[in-house]
């Protein structure tokens, strides 16, 4: 089972939860939940697999609208899930999930948004009150910058000594050189949008992101994709 881009699911342990919930947000996630669930409560044997180096091709969302639609569905779903299946939450009796895995998603998946938008907006009160210090503000951006960056490269870097995904160095030198700046606005953009999603909690609205179509040849696909990647009518 991979949840993510790309999941394959038993289709009779599926079917004995009752499938997918219509219209759910996070239906990916929820089922995947509520599987392990089901199972721990009946004491049946269960193993769900995430493999960290599938192969597939997914459109990413290419304007800010998308993004932040995107976003807002993901945490709604997150939000759900958990709300959905609290009884979970530091339960032994399931396993690493109930008393490692959820609380995780709750304390910095769920509410770190809430608590990094609170954060930002008491640092601007307190600054336009005249309370704060100005250096302050400053190291404070740039260690937050800094520590941020070294967090990126050191997944970059660990990514490419395990799976080798990138063939060309400049590929890697784009991501190290940008990486600085996903914190200069687009990760608290982010925070803020996702905070949104507290007040919509009861939407089923998947919010679907702009889809332009895609031709990709075998010239734009590494070597190593390009002789893994199923044909269309694997899917």
């Amino acid at each position: 089972m991979i949840s993510g881009a790309f999941a394959v699911f038993r289709k009779e342990a599926v079917v004995e939860v009752g499938g997918y919930i219509p219209g759910h947000p996070g239906e990916d996630m929820e089922l995947v939940v509520r599987l392990h669930r089901r199972f721990k409560e009946e004491g049946k044997p269960c193993r769900i697999v995430f493999l960290p180096d599938p192969v597939c091709w997914t459109q990413v969302p290419e304007d800010l609208s998308s993004l932040l639609r995107q976003r807002d569905r993901w945490q709604r779903g997150l939000l759900r899930s958990l709300w959905e299946h609290r009884v979970m939450l530091f339960r032994p009796r399931y396993g690493v999930v109930g008393w490692l895995g959820l609380p995780f998603f709750l304390f910095f998946e769920g509410l770190g948004p809430l608590i990094e938008a609170a954060g930002l907006v008491w640092l601007a009160i307190l600054y336009f009150s005249g309370l704060l210090s100005v250096e302050f503000l400053r190291a404070y951006f740039l260690l937050a910058i800094v520590y941020g960056w070294l967090l990126s490269l050191s997944a970059v870097i660990l990514d490419d000594l395990l799976f080798r995904r990138y063939e060309r160095a400049r590929d890697l030198l784009k991501l190290v050189l940008l990486s600085p700046w996903e914190y200069l606005g687009y990760h608290q953009l982010l925070a803020l949008g996702r905070v949104g999603a507290l007040f919509r909690l009861a939407e089923n609205r998947w919010g679907k992101p702009l889809r332009k179509p895609v031709e990709l040849g075998d010239k734009e696909m590494p070597e190593r994709t390009r002789m893994t990647t199923p044909s269309r009518g694997s899917f």
